[in-house]
């Protein structure tokens, strides 16, 4: 499934609301033979930003773009699953309770000197 196939999955199912994004608007480039790009912007922390001014080399805009590509794939597959599931929701709240539960003692025992 193409990127651009996720983001109209997505979008049809309204599954926007779990990206941490914001969508400002779409712009035509034409100086890349016309393909649609949307503009993004990302609010972040001041430090996190003077930490990325230290590495110039980097492209930033392909690092948030392969991760939005990722939580793309992710919710994708999370949709395909719940679509399968025959839980209900109060099923499936009480079964990450328990997850929870579980794995928070199983990290106590692990590192005790956390807690």
């Amino acid at each position: 499934m193409f990127v651009g196939e996720m983001l109209d999955f997505c979008l049809r199912r309204n599954l926007t609301k779990y990206l941490n994004i914001t969508i400002v608007s779409s712009v035509l480039s034409v100086t890349r033979g016309g393909n649609n790009m949307a503009t993004l912007t990302l609010a972040i922390p001041e430090d996190m930003k003077v930490q990325m001014d230290k590495c110039a080399e980097i492209n930033w805009s392909e690092v948030a773009r392969g991760a939005i590509r990722q939580k793309l794939a992710q919710l994708v597959l999370f949709k395909a699953i719940v679509a399968k599931s025959k839980l209900t929701e109060e099923d499936a709240i009480e079964l990450g309770k328990k997850i929870n539960k579980s794995m928070h003692e199983k990290l106590k025992k692990k590192y005790p000197e956390a807690y």
